[in-house]
This record gives C-alpha cells, structure tokens and sequence, in this order.
C-alpha cells in the first residue's frame, strides 16, 4: 500500500510529528517559566508579602509543569522509536526533521 510507504506516504507525516513534539518540548516549558517569572516580578514589584508567596507556589507548578511536557515528549518521541514492526521503527528513526524550519508559517525551507 502506498499511503504506508515511508517515503511517500507516512514519511512526510512522520518527520511533521517528529517537529511538532521538537516545538512542544522546547517553546511551552520556557513559555511557562517566562509568564510565571514574569507573574512573580509583577508580585515583588508591588511588595505585597501575600501576593509574593502565591505567586512564588504559581511558579513552582508552572516550572514542574514544564518539566512535566519536557519529559512527556521525550518519552513518546522515545516510544514511538520501539514501538511497532521493523518498518514503522525504520520509518520514525528514519523521518527527516526539518532543519530549516519557518516558525511563522510551519513550512520547511530548503
């Protein structure tokens, strides 16, 4: 079957999936810690002492969080290589990543 071939048909999706969890892994877990520092400053600046502790606990959870989605990505990424026939795993450890990757429109440039 065609749409199972690698190369041709699940390979482009593949290397797709392979970006997305690359982006995930990377772009949330510093989102989280740069809006909870940020949340954190706001607190300080305004030297409410309770304000301060909350927000404090805030960024403890958001940096938890963080590396929560860090690992849980790596894990897939890690699964999806085991997982499967011979195949399917040459096919996953096979799929390109793109290395030249538009963060604005999600295309791959050569």
């Amino acid at each position: 079957m065609l749409i199972l071939n690698c190369e041709y048909g699940l390979g482009p999706l593949v290397g797709f999936i392979k970006n997305a969890l690359t982006l995930v892994q990377v772009f949330i877990p510093i989102a989280l810690i740069i809006w909870g520092t940020i949340d954190l400053g706001k607190a300080v600046i305004a030297s409410k002492e309770d304000e301060i502790k909350k927000n404090q606990q805030i960024l403890v959870k958001r940096a938890i969080s963080a590396l929560l989605v860090f690992l849980v990505a790596t894990m897939v990424s890690v699964l999806m290589g085991f997982v499967g026939n011979d195949d399917w795993q040459t096919c996953w450890k096979g799929a390109k990543k793109c290395e030249n990757l538009n963060l604005i429109t999600g295309e791959c440039e050569d």
